[in-house]
């Protein structure tokens, strides 16, 4: 079956589940939020209050269940270990090549069970794959070849900080220094990966502040650098409707809504403080070059 994925990269708070749902509402293209909490979770959507969202990914555990023997959890360890940031090593040292087939051989199951239920269910397909790690957009390069693409979402670096700095939403919040850190990190490594998939596969870059100020010229590119079409989202957008969130796996607070509506902003950020200041300066220079 031939799989065509759009894999978001990016950093949390940067704007990759409010893309996917822009996206998702595209004539074709099915929201799927992170799908590589799919394992860790053992195939339950984070709202297991949301009957028809529970209905649907029980239907894809079902078909996948057909193809393979294990549960999803029986793949978490492995997944872990291919994805997380801290294994960009394998970027130059190869994996051990019987784990990488149990690893790969799953997902190639899992994104055929994800395809035919949405096809069936929806008549889309393209899947949206929002789960932002660069290192699974890497190994899921190798393994679905031309049939994925890929989008690098980027935020203002002050804008994302500010974020971290919440208490009222479910991500535990990190000081300015180790938000820093980490922004810095993933967007550094996210560039690299980009870069190492370019001539392979469609790319696409955009900035989550042009997303909101001019969505109609930001789609437009998209539609240019992957080869799809996005008019049905242009026009609800357009037309000032409300978005549909569809059946996220997982997400931020976005994925609670049945529907949502595209805010447009021209925010500025200042550098307030030292730390921020500094580090500004770094994500300038490295991958925030805007």
């Amino acid at each position: 079956m031939n799989k065509q994925v759009i894999y978001i990269i990016g950093s949390g708070r940067s704007g990759t589940t409010l893309l996917d749902i822009i996206l998702g509402n595209a004539a074709g293209v099915f929201s799927a939020g992170e799908l590589n909490r799919f394992t860790e979770r053992n195939g339950t959507p984070t709202d297991t209050n949301n009957i028809e969202l529970m209905n649907f990914w029980e239907k894809v555990c079902t078909g996948l269940s057909k193809q393979i023997n294990e549960p999803p959890i029986h793949y978490a360890g492995l997944s872990k270990k291919f994805e997380h940031h801290f294994s960009f090593y394998y970027l130059f040292i190869p994996p051990n090549k019987k784990q990488f087939s149990i690893y790969a051989n799953f997902q190639q199951k899992f994104f055929d069970a994800l395809q035919t239920n949405v096809q069936t269910q929806f008549q889309k397909n393209i899947i949206i794959d929002s789960s932002k790690y660069a290192l699974r957009g890497y190994f899921l390069s190798m393994i679905l070849g031309k049939q994925i693409s890929f989008i690098n979402i980027k935020r203002n670096p002050l804008a994302v900080v500010e974020s971290f700095q919440k208490k009222d939403v479910e991500q535990e919040p990190k000081s300015r220094l180790k938000a820093n850190l980490y922004l810095l990190a993933v967007n550094c490594l996210s560039l690299w990966v980009f870069k190492k998939l370019k001539n392979k596969h469609a790319l696409s870059s955009i900035y989550y502040e042009d997303l909101l100020k001019d969505p109609l010229s930001t789609l437009s590119g998209i539609e240019n650098d992957l080869g799809i079409s996005l008019q049905k989202a242009k026009d609800i957008i357009s037309e000032n409707h409300q978005l549909k969130v569809g059946y996220l796996f997982d997400g931020n607070r976005l994925r609670v809504e049945k529907m949502i509506s595209l805010k447009r902003t021209n925010a500025t950020y200042k550098p307030s403080n030292f730390i921020d200041s500094i580090f500004y300066s770094l994500h300038k220079i490295t991958w925030y070059k805007k």
